[in-house]
């Protein structure tokens, strides 16, 4: 016998505790950068990553380092 789709468990991902940040570091051409920080540890990030031309090369290049964390 088959259960009633209510009560069937759909798996779910947890929050994660990472968070990444994009913000201007320095100045052009390559101002930008990307930080990731631990929510359980506070306000310093516990990963960085400075000189990318664009706020979306920087996110990009942070995206793939927050799948690693």
């Amino acid at each position: 016998m088959s259960q009633p789709s209510e009560h069937l468990l759909s798996p779910t991902r947890n929050p994660s505790r990472f968070r990444l940040a994009i913000k201007p570091r320095s100045v052009p051409p390559r101002p930008y950068a990307w930080e990731i920080y631990d929510d359980d540890r506070g306000d310093e990030p516990i990963r960085r990553l400075a000189s990318f031309r664009t706020p979306k090369e920087a996110w990009e290049a942070g995206s793939v380092a927050l799948d690693i964390v």
